[in-house]
């Protein structure tokens, strides 16, 4: 099997910002619970990065989050995105 050289190969690797989001760790008992839950992890990836963001709202924050790194990021445009779901 051949190998795989891709440091070898000449090729400059940027690095990208990754949002973690721990979900093993979210209580879910109830919807506000789970919100909250949400929120707080949010909050931790936030303080991670250094960025500002006064919000409570999951879906704001996660959303302000990206833009915040995006802004960040010497290359506009750069944040890579995954969605995953769970049924």
């Amino acid at each position: 099997m051949p190998e795989l050289r891709t440091y070898d190969s000449g090729y400059e690797f940027e690095k990208h910002p990754v949002i973690r989001l721990d979900m093993s760790s979210i209580s879910s008992e109830k919807p506000e619970i789970l919100k909250t839950s949400i929120a707080s992890e949010l909050r931790v990836q936030i303080r991670k990065e250094g960025l500002d963001i006064a919000n409570d709202v999951p879906s704001d924050m996660f959303k302000n989050l990206i833009l915040g790194l995006h802004d960040k990021t010497p290359k506009q445009g750069t944040v890579p995105t995954l969605g995953l779901k769970f049924d």
